[in-house]
């Protein structure tokens, strides 16, 4: 199945690659909705019947127009990767043989906030510029419509793990909110309730730097309300009388700054307030306001950045703040980066794992050199992500440090990139919507089929076997060797062959079986007598998979527990550049063989996404025991345990055969055959094993719905670093003024 790794990507790129721009006359086409899954697939529909085409032929086309064009011809039947939309013509959506995903990237661009410099100490302002950003005029005017907007950086294409999914039981708002469209009162009222009022009535909002008394007690202190957090307090604040949202007095009240005044003078300051009418006369000093002015530079030479940083001006002028835009050099970015000396920055993340929450850590190096943001809470949350077991602890867990980052905003994002891949629908059904490859995704290959017609039936006497899947590729295999090949055009051929202990269903992302049919989990683990072994473990995890008896090489040997054994050791003790890095940073201790087909794994850490990190290809101890150097081997003929096997290559096309022997091939008395031609317009095939629908496409006769993607495979796609296309970085430097 799919290599996925934990990658945690940190991009800065500078130039679009391109920018996605919806055909002329087909806006209804890109229509984005959110629906909920009422009826998601069982694991055993993911698990069982898979291979159903006789052959799979990737064909290589090394131009993406001729692949769109061999797609529109019917020479091929799936492009093998995302597709520029400047190439795809009305003629294509109207086309009733030519399906067309649009999917979300995992990628997201996003203002960084310095936390311990004001005015971006404060996390209303931090919120208040959320509220007044216009992320829906920002997709126009920036991208093209290119994109979506979001509010957490673990994005929707992360399945129930994004609070912006559409299964999530806690959004990322606890009272249902979002940051998506301009809501200036909003913002303005943010900023009202920590001090920032226009009081000389000049139009441009001052911050209320002073203590103030009342009955002898102080209830108020905007000094403090104004410093960083700091990871030495409980609440992250230096002043533990400060909780980021209102002020607890020496009178044992909590208030906000319009509470203040209205203590004080009897009147409820409101947004359209400004000068001394409804101040308090207390108030009424000049040596009391402090005048905040912001650079918003960006790096020069960018249409993108310069478009974002005169946004960012225009939300905070709706709020009374004075902004000036300048630009400057990348380096110098970087340097204020580097130092603090700067108070935002507009950066693009790509967030592969849950786990990419460790951004904002207060032990994070990388929290330390960007948002400098600390949270007491947020950390407990991080402490379960990080070594939490069990799937729903973890789960809420990561739902709600994400509702934190919500209300605190250490990061304002602001949206996510979109995607378009396409397939004909004439001959072939069965297609699968992946989160990280839109429809060409392996599980496509592994579930597409021919059609339910009464002309398949007759045509093939096997059906639903049959058929010759024809899957355009830009790019050959760089090699037939996983173990030193990350190459996507040929893990697309590979991932057919070979096979894992495990995978992840594409709805959700939740494990599913394999080659082990079941596993357990003991956590914390430690070995019982510690002086009778080797290397021993401390509250450690023993992970012990129960194998199939069933599964066997394409060569017709038995597969067992010494070939999985021997695939976690070879990739270990050789420098794979594919899985070097995955394996090195999960301490597996030592792995032991109980019988053929029951093998435990003991490793010195305990984290329910360590599971991850065990996601690799089992090799065949057999065919590569003695080889010297199996990582830079070229072994002509692949083998592996998958559903398809590897029959012919040339030097443009590559031919996989389906493995008449594969394990959980499909079960023909699923399918029935159509009895008139209205019944062969549509799969019939028995209710958890159904073909999803054609809603997910574009066409004449159906416009685009995100919320109807494969019917019931409600996902949202993510992609690979290079088709997350953001500007450059701009970067937010203030001059204060007494």
């Amino acid at each position: 199945m799919g290599n996925n790794k934990l990658i945690f990507g940190i991009f800065i790129i500078f130039s679009f690659v391109f920018m996605n721009i919806p055909v002329e006359g087909k806006a209804d086409a890109f229509y984005f909705s959110f629906k909920k899954n009422d009826n998601p697939k069982s694991d055993d529909y993911w698990i069982y019947n898979v291979g159903f085409v006789d052959e799979i032929e990737f064909k290589i086309i090394n131009q993406e127009g001729l692949l769109i064009a061999a797609l529109r011809s019917g020479t091929i039947d799936i492009i093998g990767q995302f597709v520029n939309s400047q190439l795809i013509t009305p003629n294509d959506y109207d086309n009733p043989d030519i399906a067309i995903f649009e999917s979300q990237t995992n990628g997201f661009s996003h203002f960084t906030m310095n936390t311990q410099r004001f005015p971006t100490s404060i996390r209303a302002f931090r919120q208040g510029f959320s509220y007044a950003f216009d992320k829906i005029e920002l997709l126009q005017r920036g991208y093209g419509g290119n994109g979506f907007p979001a509010d957490s950086p673990i994005v929707s294409g992360l399945g129930i793990w994004s609070c912006e999914y559409e299964l999530s039981n806690l959004p990322c708002s606890p009272t249902n909110e979002n940051y998506y469209e301009k809501l200036v009162d909003l913002g303005n009222k943010s900023l009202l309730s920590v001090g920032f009022f226009d009081w000389d009535d000049d139009g441009f909002r001052e911050y209320f730097n002073e203590e103030v008394i009342f009955n002898g007690s102080l209830i108020w202190n905007g000094t403090s309300v104004a410093q960083g957090n700091t990871v030495s307090t409980e609440n992250g604040y230096l002043d533990p009388r400060w909780n980021g949202y209102t002020f607890l007095g020496e009178d044992d009240v909590r208030r906000t700054f319009i509470e203040v005044n209205e203590l004080l003078s009897g009147s409820v300051l409101t947004i359209e307030d400004s000068g001394i009418n409804k101040l308090a006369s207390s108030f009424n000093n000049n040596n009391y306001w402090e005048e905040v002015e912001f650079f918003i530079t960006g790096s020069e030479g960018s249409i993108i950045v310069e478009t974002q940083v005169l946004m960012s001006c225009e939300a905070f002028s709706t709020m009374g703040i004075k902004t000036i835009p300048e630009f400057t050099t990348f380096a110098l970015l970087l340097s204020k980066m580097g130092t603090g000396d700067f108070n935002g920055v507009y950066f693009a993340y790509n967030a592969f794992d849950p786990r990419f929450l460790q951004l904002f850590a207060s032990h994070s190096s990388n929290n330390q050199g960007r948002s400098r943001w600390y949270n007491s809470t947020f950390d407990e949350y991080w402490e379960v992500i990080e070594s939490g077991t069990r799937f729903e602890e973890v789960l809420q867990a990561i739902l709600k440090a994400q509702q934190i980052l919500w209300q605190e905003q250490p990061i304002a994002v602001l949206k996510t990139g979109k995607t378009l891949s396409m397939y004909r629908t004439d001959k072939f059904e069965g297609f699968v919507l992946d989160k990280g490859q839109g429809v060409f995704t392996d599980w496509t290959t592994r579930k597409v089929h021919l059609k339910n017609t009464i002309e398949n039936w007759q045509k093939y006497p096997q059906y639903p076997f049959g058929g010759t899947l024809v899957y355009g590729l830009m790019q050959p295999m760089d090699s037939t060797n996983s173990m030193n090949s990350n190459n996507a055009y040929t893990m697309r051929i590979l991932d057919m062959i070979e096979e894992n202990l495990f995978s992840r269903k594409p709805e959700d992302l939740t494990y599913i079986s394999s080659l082990s049919h079941n596993w357990t989990i003991q956590s914390q683990y430690t070995d019982e007598d510690l002086g009778s072994c080797d290397i021993c473990i401390v509250n450690g995890s023993k992970h012990t998979f129960y194998l199939l008896d069933n599964v066997t090489w394409h060569d017709g040997s038995k597969f067992t527990a010494s070939d999985v054994k021997f695939s976690f050791e070879v990739l270990k003790n050789n420098t794979s550049p594919v899985y070097y890095d995955l394996l090195q940073n999960i301490p597996i201790e030592r792995i032991t063989v109980e019988s053929d087909f029951e093998i435990v794994i003991y490793l010195n850490s305990s984290s329910y996404f360590d599971l991850n990190s065990l996601e690799i290809p089992i090799y065949q101890k057999e065919y590569w025991k003695d080889i010297k150097d199996p990582i830079n081997h070229l072994n002509t003929i692949p083998i592996g345990t998958g559903p398809y096997e590897w029959i012919y290559s040339d030097s443009d096309s590559y031919i996989l055969r389906r493995n008449e022997n594969y394990y959980r091939k499909p079960n023909p008395e699923l399918f029935k055959m159509p009895t008139t031609e209205t019944e062969a317009s549509s799969s019939i095939i028995t209710t958890d094993f159904s073909t999803p629908s054609q809603g997910t496409t574009t066409s004449s006769n159906n416009g685009f719905e995100f919320g109807n993607l494969l019917q019931n495979l409600f996902i949202i796609a993510t992609v690979s670093a290079f088709s997350f296309i953001i500007g450059s970085i701009i970067a937010i430097t203030i001059r204060r003024y007494k």
